[in-house]
């Protein structure tokens, strides 16, 4: 029977600790649930403006790629029209004297 009170005195004295520290062990969990909101919601930010930046990128490069493609076309034109296109030109051997 004694070992059973003494059990039973254990418990309840872990009971009333714990229940002491609670109210501290919540406060702490309540302060890590909000530094994980706020790292969630700053990654949620530098996400979206990661994928802007992109965008923004994708955008440029594409404006850029079909302005090279008019002037090349624009050029091949006007060489065409004054007759300088370039043609492959033929080198003649010279010829051994025998």
């Amino acid at each position: 029977m004694g070992k059973i009170a003494m059990k039973e005195a254990g418990s309840a004295a872990v009971q009333s600790v714990l229940r002491q520290l609670m109210p501290d062990i919540d406060k702490r969990l309540d302060l890590i649930e909000g530094y994980v909101r706020n790292v969630d919601a700053r990654l949620l930010a530098l996400e979206q403006k990661v994928d802007a930046r992109f965008e923004q990128q994708l955008a440029a490069i594409n404006e850029t790629s079909n302005k090279i493609l008019k002037l090349e076309a624009r050029v091949e034109g006007f060489m065409q029209a004054w007759g300088l296109l370039v043609q492959p030109v033929k080198l003649q051997q010279k010829r051994k004297a025998s």
